[in-house]
């Protein structure tokens, strides 16, 4: 079976939630009941319309939708498939593969033509979710509605790491009243969940990457090894003693 390696997701060092990209998700909540359209938009252009019905029969309280699907070809096209969903329930943006820029806007559809945007990625709203995951080590700035807030610092893990952390996301409330922190800390491939408590976005970006541990083990292993030879080499070289008896006079 071949392996397929996602370049995007190893190569990534750039994060916004204004986009639904690689390594993160968006989860928008659908408070009331009723028929919704979701507008899957690259660079201010509809590339796909989804269908959304909201109701008390539907069983599923999240959906999840996967722009793995979409493609930035295909503009203006409207998917068959009706998502249902609960209301108060999410809806879970994800994008499996790829890291095309996209943007989604949810609208409710009523008395007004083409409907009410009540959801956009671009400025997420009170209640929204925005979730990512770091993996390369190193320092990374986060910056809040174009602010400056806080340094992230993506860790090595060693043998002293607790593995259970990144069961446990670290959870950042954005907006309102409280002091950022001024350094978080996560270990590679450990959930960072941003809780939106007023309306915005967010950005983080590596700042500066740690090098790479492993290979600076393996220059310190190959060093200590030369120096292992260099001592056995000298170890091995051959010394000849001469024994003199101490009960005679040397001659000069």
């Amino acid at each position: 079976m071949k392996r397929i390696i996602n370049r995007a997701a190893l190569a990534k060092t750039t994060f916004n939630s204004n986009h639904v990209g690689v390594l993160s998700y968006h989860a928008l909540q659908v408070k009331e009941a009723g028929a919704y359209l979701g507008h899957v938009l690259y660079k201010d252009k509809v590339v796909a319309t989804i269908n959304i019905d909201s109701s008390e029969g539907c069983g599923n309280m999240q959906a999840n939708i996967d722009f793995l699907q979409f493609t930035k070809e295909r503009i203006g096209h409207t998917s068959e498939e009706i998502i249902s969903i609960k209301p108060e329930g999410y809806l879970v943006l994800i994008n499996s593969s790829g890291d095309t820029p996209y943007r989604f806007q949810l609208l409710k559809v009523g008395k007004k033509p083409g409907g009410d945007v009540i959801a956009d990625t671009y400025k997420l709203g009170q209640g929204a979710v925005y979730a990512c995951t770091l993996l390369i080590p190193g320092s990374y700035t986060l910056r809040h509605n174009g602010k400056n807030t806080t340094m992230i610092r993506v860790e090595y893990p060693t043998a002293q790491t607790d593995r259970k952390r990144l069961q446990e996301p670290v959870r950042i409330k954005v907006g309102g009243k409280q002091d950022y922190k001024k350094e978080i800390s996560v270990l590679p491939m450990q959930g960072l969940v941003f809780e939106f408590e007023t309306e915005g976005s967010i950005e983080i970006t590596l700042k500066e990457q740690d090098k790479d541990k492993g290979l600076l083990q393996k220059q310190i292993l190959e060093a200590q090894k030369s120096r292992k030879g260099t001592q056995k080499k000298k170890a091995m070289t051959k010394k000849t003693y001469k024994w003199r008896n101490p009960k005679y006079p040397q001659s000069k």
